[in-house]
């Protein structure tokens, strides 16, 4: 995986500092499910995973491009930095 894709990932993971390496994957390949199976731009799909992980009570969201990196990657997405 190149490196401007572990940079964004990393960003999104980081949002979410509770959850461990497997529930992580875990939430990735959902939000990578939904966002396939989701109808809209780009814009509208992320808008609609901001308003169900606000219920998080994250104290900030993941941002667009991070979101947009995560959705497009064609890779498996490797979560060393995770234990």
């Amino acid at each position: 995986m190149r490196n401007s894709y572990k940079a964004k990932i990393k960003q999104f993971t980081n949002k979410f500092p509770n959850k461990s390496r497997e529930e992580m994957e875990r939430h990735l390949n959902k939000v990578r499910s939904d966002f396939q199976a989701d109808e809209g731009t780009v814009r509208d799909r992320y808008r609609r995973y901001l308003t169900r992980v606000e219920k998080l009570g994250l104290r900030s969201l993941p941002s667009f491009t991070s979101y947009s990196y995560v959705v497009y990657c064609k890779e498996e997405i490797e979560l060393d930095w995770l234990q």
